[in-house]
């Protein structure tokens, strides 16, 4: 049996993925600012428990795009 945090832990390992706190430090933001850009669909994520992660390629979007 897994566990949500083994879950996780192999989810940001393997599919390139970031945590919220981690994407705060990325664009200099705090990690509440991050759960309210995902809220408001301007930043893709999925939902883990009551966890979100962010794929490295989204990140890279929005580096070069901007929020949607």
């Amino acid at each position: 049996m897994i566990t949500i945090v083994g879950f996780l832990q192999r989810c940001i390992k393997e599919n390139n993925m970031k945590t919220v706190k981690e994407v705060a430090e990325i664009f200099n933001v705090h990690f509440r600012t991050v759960h309210l850009w995902i809220k408001d669909g301007k930043i893709k994520a999925m939902q883990v428990g009551r966890k979100y992660l962010v794929e490295d390629s989204e990140i890279e979007y929005v580096k070069k795009n901007g929020l949607r």
